[in-house]
């Protein structure tokens, strides 16, 4: 079993983390020694392996779409069955039970909708509660749901459409809500949870449901 570690300045903890890809690897303090996180990592080696299972578990549940085949995949919450025809003449179709692709292009699919949906859904909530933010950016880092820089650009992960619409919705408020308090400050969060009363519950879905999107951390 072999684990990746990097070093960060501004980690506070060590934390692991099991991509989908099974790639296991250790963010820790800048500071931190290998025998630290080797200890942290003989601690959590229960979790390491449960990890893995569910990872296994996963690859084989849902389409490598890199095979070009036809499967199965998350959209809103739902598992939809996943298509390649290329006689289609748009890039992709959606339907009730299927998304349909032209070609092996199912992350420019994810990355095309979620820019539509993430700017709509910021349009709509933003000036609502009167917040106002800068560009919308998509991309799919693998540490990160979302982010708000000092220039109020809102950044997103793709991978959460493949979320229950909640979650999407609590993670457009989480970034948000940054833009008034730019840290995790006790304000901050009262702001969250007046903007989304339940947003507790929207978070333990998202850390519980991580792997099915992408990535879990401990």
């Amino acid at each position: 079993m072999q684990f990746k570690i990097q070093r960060y300045k501004r980690s506070k903890r060590i934390k692991i983390r099991v991509s989908i890809n099974g790639t296991i690897s250790v963010s820790a303090p800048l500071r931190t020694s290998v025998a630290e996180c080797n200890n942290f990592i003989l601690t959590h080696m229960e979790w390491i392996e449960k990890s893995l299972q569910k990872v296994k578990k996963i690859q084989a549940e849902i389409l490598d779409t890199r095979k070009g085949m036809d499967g199965k995949v998350l959209y809103f919450g739902k598992l939809l069955n996943l298509i390649i025809d290329s006689s289609i003449k748009k890039k992709y179709l959606i339907t009730d039970d299927a998304i349909i692709l032209k070609g092996n292009n199912l992350d420019l699919f994810y990355k095309t909708e979620a820019k539509r949906l993430f700017e709509s859904k910021c349009a709509e909530i933003a000036p609502f509660y009167g917040i106002k933010y800068g560009k919308i950016r998509i991309g799919a880092p693998k540490t990160r749901w979302g982010s708000c820089s000092s220039s109020k650009t809102l950044s997103f992960n793709y991978n959460l459409l493949k979320a229950p619409h909640g979650i999407i919705e609590y993670v457009v408020i989480h970034e948000l809500c940054h833009i008034i308090h730019p840290n995790h400050s006790r304000q901050y969060w009262d702001e969250v949870k007046k903007l989304c009363p339940d947003f507790i519950k929207q978070r333990a879905w998202l850390k519980a449901h991580s792997y099915e999107l992408s990535s879990e951390h401990i």
